[in-house]
């Protein structure tokens, strides 16, 4: 898989969280706590600058949000 293929891949990811967390709130999607609390750590992670390689380096720093992404 190139670069740009992941790259969208993660970004549509972001936006179907975001999604679904949306339609959690407004009660036209049921979301189970096991998996609501993985989108929430997922996208939380995503924000914060504290993680495991900060997101201040160049490159580097997004490779362990997306990796996150992926496991979630």
């Amino acid at each position: 898989m190139d670069k740009k293929s992941s790259k969208i891949n993660f970004l549509d990811k972001v936006k179907l969280f975001v999604a679904m967390l949306r339609d959690h709130s407004n009660q036209d999607f049921y979301i189970d706590d096991g998996t609501l609390g993985s989108i929430i750590a997922c996208l939380a992670y995503l924000v914060l600058p504290t993680d495991l390689v900060p997101d201040f380096i160049p490159v580097a720093g997004f490779t362990d949000d997306a990796a996150a992404f992926m496991l979630g």
